[in-house]
Parts: C-alpha cells; structure tokens; sequence
C-alpha cells in the first residue's frame, strides 16, 4: 500500500517481533530502513517495489548481516 510511508512504519513499535517483513509496494525509503537499524530478529525483509535505494539496502545489510533482504 502506497499510503504506509516511513512514518508509519516508525510507529509500528512491534514489527521488531517479527522474523519476515514484507514491505513490499509502499512508499518506505532509505530513511524508513534506519527502524531496522541492528534488528537482529529480522531474518527476510521484503523491499521491492519502494522508494528504498541499492545505497539504503546496503547500509542496513552491514547493520543486519544475516538477514535476506529482498529489493
């Protein structure tokens, strides 16, 4: 859904639960990824078709090297 943007997401205190994130579709960029910052429960997060970068994805696979992130 284009309407969940990176504020959104910031307020979604209890995504840090979850092992499979699909963000799929939104409207989250490289700002947004900064939640997931040292999320070591996060094992696949889905980033296809957002306003993330190639740059953004990099900078949070250093910070989250086990996990599989789709873009």
């Amino acid at each position: 859904d284009p309407s969940f943007t990176d504020k959104r997401l910031v307020a979604k205190q209890d995504l840090m639960n979850y092992q499979v994130v699909d963000l799929q579709g939104t409207a989250v960029s490289d700002e947004g990824l900064k939640h997931f910052e040292y999320q070591l429960m996060v094992e696949f997060l889905v980033l296809k078709k957002t306003k993330v970068t190639e740059e953004g994805v990099a900078k949070l696979q250093a910070t989250i090297p086990d996990a599989c992130i789709w873009y």
